[in-house]
């Protein structure tokens, strides 16, 4: 059990450094999605980096423009790196329940802008 406790605190290290390294290469104006660029349409997540940037500069009407899920992206993150790192104790039944709010409000968001025909 205890091994499985540290890989998890290396895949949560992992994730932060990797989206710390997009928003870097996003205020370079360097970052572009692979999914838009492998498919030609935007994934779910689409316009996240952007809103994140604009949240950081203190823009939040164009943050919440590029995808209005970024603040519960934000809090999930978090959330999830707190309960890696045990500062937060959850059952581990609840623990796995915390992405499916997310996971569901970007399903949402996608049908509305593709449905609408945004490309964010």
């Amino acid at each position: 059990m205890m091994s499985i406790r540290i890989k998890n605190k290396e895949i949560s290290i992992t994730a932060v450094i990797l989206i710390a390294l997009i928003l870097f290469l996003a205020f370079l104006g360097v970052y572009k999605c692979p999914f838009k660029l492998m498919f030609g349409i935007p994934c779910p997540s689409c316009g996240m980096t952007r809103a994140l940037k604009s949240a950081i500069t203190g823009n939040f009407k164009a943050s919440f423009y590029y995808h209005p899920v970024w603040p519960l992206a934000v809090l999930t993150a978090i959330t999830e790196v707190l309960y890696e790192f045990e500062i937060i104790k959850i059952d581990r039944k609840k623990a796995n329940l915390i992405p499916i709010p997310l996971a569901i409000a970007l399903v949402i968001c996608y049908i509305i802008r593709m449905s609408m025909g945004l490309d964010i």
